[in-house]
């Protein structure tokens, strides 16, 4: 993604992309989606044109586009400063209130499928915008049905078990990369990573720390947080990334979790199958 402006001084960020059939149709399918849509968490897509053999994206960046989740947890600081509990929480918050709106209240629903750190852009205050529509899909009007999608799509690490195994698709596969996503904001950690020399992957580490309650071994140690004050949102973590999507919760049920809702119950949760981890052409 790069800065730029428009004639009338507009900043704004392009995506520019090498043309191809297919690469168009996935672009136009973004497109008109993102006409539809506007939430103050999610990124604003201005226009598209085709020059030479590039096809580009131009998003409205006014708010001072500085940064992504993905560069803060593994590439940079912030400003040199710890990026602490309470910017990740917020930063959790504002997409899951834009999932939220994609799944529930948006003039269409619409799934993401590629709910991951690089496709979170962040401002100078760390406000999140959720970008990155290229494998969007206009959803069914019911939050829980099933599409039977001809090809998987999305970022390998973050795709839904149902969606790897039966390609079929719901709004859960958007749930299920956001638990991924929050329990790596949490840990500091990718989700293909390993652990030390045991060879545990990602999700059975954070899996039997949780059940042994030393949370703290799971929570990055670059923040100095009390370690139950992280333990809720760890629990909601795994359960967004339950193998069956029925047993993962909705976003307007995680959003609740994130604001503190009393009438939302953490439920008793099995054991996550690992992530897999697989090289998709198209997507």
């Amino acid at each position: 993604m790069y800065k730029g402006k428009l004639q009338n001084g507009q900043d704004i960020a392009t995506v520019g992309m090498p043309y191809s059939d297919r690469l168009l149709e996935f672009c136009m399918n973004q497109v008109s989606i993102l006409v539809k849509i506007e939430h103050p968490n999610l990124a604003q897509l201005l226009g598209w044109c085709i020059e030479g053999t590039n096809v580009y994206l131009l998003y409205d960046i006014s708010q001072n586009y500085y940064t992504t989740l993905g560069h803060l947890l593994y590439l940079s600081d912030h400003n040199g400063a710890p990026f602490n509990w309470d910017e990740r929480y917020r930063i959790l918050l504002g997409v899951a209130r834009a999932l939220l709106y994609l799944h529930k209240h948006a003039p269409i629903r619409v799934i993401h499928c590629d709910v991951q750190p690089w496709n979170i852009l962040l401002d100078e205050g760390l406000e999140p915008e959720l970008h990155g529509f290229y494998y969007a899909v206009s959803a069914p009007n019911n939050e829980t049905d099933c599409i039977e999608m001809n090809s998987i799509r999305g970022t390998s690490g973050y795709i839904a078990p149902e969606f790897l195994t039966h390609v079929h698709l719901s709004t859960k596969a958007d749930v299920f990369s956001f638990g991924v996503l929050v329990l790596e904001t949490i840990a500091g950690r990718k989700p293909a990573s390993y652990i030390d020399d045991s060879k545990e992957s990602f999700t059975q580490y954070i899996w039997r720390n949780w059940v042994e309650g030393t949370y703290s071994n799971i929570i990055d140690t670059r923040l100095s947080v009390d370690s139950r004050s992280i333990a809720r949102f760890i629990h909601m973590g795994l359960w967004c990334i339950q193998r069956e999507a029925t047993d993962r919760p909705t976003m307007e049920e995680v959003v609740g979790i994130f604001l503190g809702s009393s009438s939302i119950y953490l439920p008793i949760l099995t054991r996550p199958n690992s992530i897999l981890f697989k090289n998709y052409s198209d997507g």
